[in-house]
């Protein structure tokens, strides 16, 4: 039954009727141990068709994506919860299929799957921005061929983001032999950011490879899959390090768990440690399943055997899930004698937790598992209706409370399904409630709305009512290409809200749920439409928008800019009559001195009115300063600089550099120009040379014995003194030793002289006379060779050399000298080379002489 209520707001449409609500608690313990059981709510999606998930992710804002298929097309949907869509979308491809997706870094999303099209396969990669938008989508037909086989068909199993901001895939492409029967390769592909091929890489190690997993570590892609060994013909688990650079394979390594034939690795996730893996494993009549701890150089650190399920084993979609604590949430599908699922909870020792399986009568598969923020977890699956002739496959999402939170446990069988139905028909037994709101005195067309709106039925529990529905923005478009905000306005509702146009005269842009921007592009009148669910009932707010492009296009220059003291003229073109500026003002100019955005409203006729914008931005003026004097020193050359780092420089004189020399009075100016091309300048007035100090020392003795004194003294008054060899600031130096000495003075006006005094040393009565020839022959005269000293000495050595260099004499005694022998024997008549060293007591600086002597006989 249908009623129609009037108010003064709009009109509200009710449908009313009997909401079922589909809750059951169901579990079943493993043998040996302990039964808890997790509440779990199932809902059930229908689409216009079939909707298989192939995957599921966990994005950063606690949303949950779903990709997948309905067998014609690509499907993603975006939940809050499992309740509440946020949106969904169908990518119309045909042949697509979507296998596996993942959030990026800023909230980009990411797909990867393939597309079959007459036959042929092809690996499809695909970038989205958070609302499902396409960016970007690659096709790769083949990864690469092999002599005799054909047809390859790709199947991707991972999907990874690179560090470097790229993808990579990791799957299995089956090919076909020339008898066609079937031969598998495991590969991997990298794009980058932006979709460009990269490189792939095949598995050729084994044989009917297949990659089932892969992460992204440092600098390396680590790949987990199963392929038979060639040396052995049996199947065995590997792990692969590639290169993400090159892909070049740096490692790879065969796992063969225990004494099974068939070992077969289906995840792999990063831990504290290494890699964490989820392993099946094959024996006659038994399936064995394994949680592999290894290294990162690929060492078994741990190979824990997973407990039973019960008494029939399950026969496939054996996946873990880490989870913080260092356990593993572990789900399986379709038990060999039973079409069941079953979720259950491992603890890091291996020992289940609980179990919970679902014994419903339908054949329900889970496609993924994911862990909820409350240590929930989410599954995610597909579900047949039975109900038809031609039973439909819906996506299916089960919910599971805390883990381990005991309950009180249920085996009552619950109804089966409740399903989105469009339209306002009973679907067996089932009703929902629409409430639209409107503005007069537009009559809505109810119908689109039938087929527009996503709707699920599901208990009214806590609903929230919003306030009074109203959205704003322009109704009449008429400026070309225009992009105009519309905002929803819908009360205390914390809900998101979905938009849409019933013609297609523009883009919707969601910035967030009640805030969008549309482009116009096509001319017409077009319902907008914002919409709420609370999960019992819809809202709608409506807008009737108009776009008329008009001949004259309201066009400013988005950027404008002046300098600091000055303004700038914002201009509207005189065939706009009605302009309304976002400061307040009116006209068709408006003069701004500062900084700001400036947005403008004109209309032609008063009715369609064109938005546009200018950034207005005031520069700074250069901050120039000369020095603030009358006067240069002289003689001599005086620089003055501008300011650094300016753009353009221009002195009274025509020079261009930063600094210009001067060495007469006059005025110097100069005018500088920034990077924003504001100028402004200086002027400096000399009028005096001040001339620098010279001819300001005297003294008395250029020379001095060491350990003597003598002063320094200036001529004249100076404003500082400055001497280089000590730190007197007076007029007066005292030297006490021989050397250079710098003397730097200014004047009152800052002047700069300076001057170098030598002062030498004196021998001052310290002498060492040494004879050159000596006549050792007994006559009392010139007998000896010795070196005589006119002042005490602190140290002394003479050593005499003959012509071979071999020492004839060594003393230490300045008394003692030569007399032409060795060892008692006469030297030769010859020149011989002396060696002196020495020190006098008042002068502790050692003397070092060297000369040679003759001996005469």
């Amino acid at each position: 039954m249908k009623s129609v209520v009037t108010t003064s707001r709009g009109i509200a449409i009710r449908c009313a009727g009997t909401l079922l609500l589909l809750l059951f608690l169901l579990a079943i313990p493993g043998p040996a141990h302990t039964q808890q059981c997790a509440d779990h709510t199932r809902i059930l999606w229908e689409d216009s068709g079939d909707y298989i998930p192939w995957d599921a992710a966990n994005a950063a804002n606690g949303d949950v994506l779903v990709c997948g298929t309905n067998y014609s097309h690509a499907k993603i949907s975006r939940f809050i919860n499992p309740r509440v869509p946020r949106w969904s979308k169908t990518y119309m491809d045909h042949g697509l299929v979507f296998h596996r997706i993942i959030e990026m870094n800023g909230g980009d999303l990411a797909v990867a799957g393939t597309q079959s099209i007459n036959g042929v396969s092809a690996l499809v990669i695909l970038r989205l921005d958070a609302i499902g938008s396409i960016r970007w989508m690659q096709r790769f037909r083949d990864i690469s061929t092999e002599p005799g086989l054909t047809s390859p068909e790709l199947l991707a199993r991972a999907l990874v983001e690179t560090p470097d901001g790229g993808l990579a895939v990791a799957g299995v492409k089956t090919l076909r032999l020339a008898n066609n029967n079937p031969r598998s390769r495991g590969f991997v592909l990298k794009v980058n950011g932006t979709g460009n091929f990269e490189w792939s890489h095949v598995f050729t190690q084994g044989q009917d490879d297949e990659a089932t997993g892969m992460v992204a570590d440092v600098g390396v892609l680590v790949i987990a899959g199963s392929s038979v060994r060639p040396s052995t013909g049996i199947r065995a688990g590997f792990l692969q390090r590639i290169d993400a650079i090159n892909g070049n394979g740096v490692g790879h390594v065969f796992f063969q768990l225990g004494n099974t034939t068939d070992t077969r690795f289906r995840s792999i996730e990063k831990n504290a440690t290494g890699y964490e893996i989820g392993a099946q494993s094959l024996t006659p009549g038994l399936r064995i399943y394994n949680r592999v701890r290894v290294s990162h150089a690929f060492a078994i650190i741990e190979n824990k055997q997973l407990p039973e399920f019960g008494p029939d084993s399950p026969e496939q979609f054996f996946y873990p899930v880490p989870i913080p604590d260092g356990g593993s949430l572990l789900w399986l599908s379709n038990y060999m004698t039973a079409e069941d699922v079953s979720i259950s909870r491992v603890d890091p020792a291996a020992v289940m937790s609980w179990n919970n399986r679902f014994p419903l009568p339908e054949r329900q598969t889970i496609m993924k598992l994911l862990p909820t923020a409350d240590d929930g977890a989410l599954a995610v699956g597909f579900s047949p209706d039975f109900t038809t002739g031609n039973p439909k496959k819906h996506l299916m999402l089960i919910r599971t409370s805390a883990y381990g939170q005991t309950t009180n446990c249920s085996s009552t069988a619950l109804p089966l399904a409740f399903k989105d139905s469009v339209g306002y028909n009973n679907v067996n037994g089932l009703f929902d409630f629409f409430v639209m709101q409107f503005e007069a005195p537009m009559t809505p067309d109810v119908r689109m709305y039938e087929a527009d709106l996503y709707r699920s039925i599901i208990p009214c529990i806590n609903q929230c009512v919003p306030g009074p529905l109203r959205i704003t923005g322009e109704k009449q478009i008429c400026k070309p290409g225009d992009r105009l905000r519309y905002k929803f306005e819908y009360g205390p509702c914390d809900l998101p809200v979905r938009w849409s146009l019933d013609q297609p005269i523009g883009d919707i842009e969601q910035v967030n749920d009640s805030i969008i921007y549309i482009t116009f592009h096509t001319p017409g009148t077009a319902l907008l439409t914002a919409s709420i669910s609370t999960g019992c009932q819809i809202f709608a707010g409506l807008h009737q928008v108009s776009y008329t492009p008009s001949a004259n296009t309201l066009d400013l220059v988005k950027q404008q800019s002046f300098c600091a003291g000055e303004t700038s003229t914002l201009s509207v073109p005189s065939v706009f009559t009605s302009v309304e500026w976002s400061n307040g003002a009116t006209g068709n100019e408006l003069v701004v001195d500062e900084t700001g955005l400036y947005r403008v409203r004109a209309s032609e006729d008063g009715v369609c009115f064109q938005t546009d914008s200018v950034l207005v931005t005031k520069n700074p003026k250069p901050d120039i300063r000369l020095p603030d004097v009358n006067f240069i020193c002289s003689p001599g050359a005086t620089i003055l600089n501008a300011p650094p780092g300016m753009k353009n420089y221009l002195w009274q004189d025509n020079s261009t550099s930063a600094s210009i020399s001067i060495s007469t009075t006059g005025q110097y100016r100069v005018s500088v120009t920034n990077s924003f091309d504001c100028m402004a300048s200086d002027t400096v007035l000399i009028t005096r040379l001040s001339a620098k100090p010279a001819a300001f020392t005297t003294f008395s003795d250029s020379a001095i014995c060491y350990g003597e004194k003598t002063t320094l003294r200036l001529n004249g008054n100076f404003r500082t003194y400055n001497w280089e060899n000590g730190q007197s600031s007076s007029p007066t130096f005292e030297i006490t030793k021989p050397g250079n000495y710098r003397i730097t003075v200014t004047n009152n006006d800052g002047c700069e002289g300076s001057d170098v005094f030598a002062i030498t040393d004196k021998s001052c009565g310290r002498e060492m006379f040494v004879p050159t020839a000596f006549t050792p022959d007994a006559d009392g005269i010139n007998d000896l060779f010795r070196v005589t000293a006119s002042a005490p000495v602190t140290s002394f050595e003479l050593r005499i050399m003959n012509r071979w260099g071999q020492p004839v004499f060594i003393s230490r005694n300045p008394g003692r000298g030569w007399d032409g022998t060795l060892n008692g024997v006469k030297q030769p008549a010859a020149a011989y080379v002396w060696m002196l060293r020495y020190n006098f007591e008042s002068d502790p600086r050692p003397v070092i002489r060297k000369g040679t002597v003759i001996l005469i006989r």
